[in-house]
């Protein structure tokens, strides 16, 4: 019988590669740096934070050019908005669209079943685990 961790991971390397799938399907994000991006601005947004390239750079680690070069995309494709800061004209905020929403909500359907799936996996072989102790 394979060992439980063994089990574990392998439940959560099958989840990891479905997400991966869903992610192709979404063809407009096709790049690991537009997620990045995207999903440090709904965590942003969550915690009711601006950002900015900069704020997205350092929490992302990668370049301001970069993140600048994947934003403007984002904005071509109608999924971010630029704003001037009301407080500093100098600094434009970058601000998620209806459509980014209801892409991200439309991701996260898509991988539902697969994180339901994972957890039930895991929850399964722990009591299988604390069963035989």
């Amino acid at each position: 019988m394979a060992d439980p961790e063994d089990k574990i991971y392998a439940t959560i390397t099958d989840l990891m590669v479905a997400m991966q799938d869903s992610k192709l399907r979404f063809l407009s994000l096709r790049q690991p740096i537009q997620w990045d991006i995207i999903w440090h601005i709904e965590q942003a947004q969550m915690a009711e934070l601006v950002v900015d390239i900069t704020s997205i750079a350092n929490a992302t680690n990668h370049s301001r050019n970069s993140i600048a070069k994947h934003v403007e995309t984002l904005r071509e494709n109608e999924f971010l908005i630029l704003e001037k800061d009301p407080k500093d004209s100098r600094r434009t905020l970058i601000v998620p669209t209806e459509k980014l929403r209801l892409e991200l909500k439309n991701f996260t359907r898509s991988i539902s079943p697969f994180i339901t799936e994972a957890s039930f996996n895991i929850q399964r072989e722990e009591w299988i685990k604390r069963s035989k102790n």
